[in-house]
């Protein structure tokens, strides 16, 4: 319901001004949230990038190894937004995530 719930928050900004939300929605892009999201006009910047995107196809290690397919972060873009660039970071310090979710990065231009 929480998708829902923040579809129904933006609703009155969709046509007024370029929105950009952003998160951890502990779904992937196949779920009922990123359906919920789609269907009120938000675009993924994974998807909708100038540029293809770089770097894995996941945001979940689980502080081990990257879980291939299991995009859980995401961007989101609606309205006077160009996405330039997506990218999913892989960067470890001393061999070790720094979370247990990889750094999703998106250059955006507000028209």
């Amino acid at each position: 319901m929480s998708a829902q719930l923040l579809v129904e928050k933006v609703d009155k900004y969709i046509n007024s001004v370029p929105l950009i939300i952003t998160g951890d929605f502990n779904c992937t892009d196949t779920s009922v949230v990123h359906s919920i999201m789609k269907k009120n006009g938000l675009q993924d910047a994974f998807c909708n990038s100038q540029q293809p995107h770089y770097g894995p196809n996941s945001t979940w290690n689980g502080f081990k190894e990257i879980e291939n397919g299991n995009r859980i972060d995401f961007i989101y873009v609606l309205g006077a937004v160009n996405v330039r660039k997506h990218a999913i970071l892989t960067d470890r310090w001393d061999g070790k995530f720094p979370s247990d979710h990889l750094p999703v990065l998106a250059e955006i231009v507000i028209r």
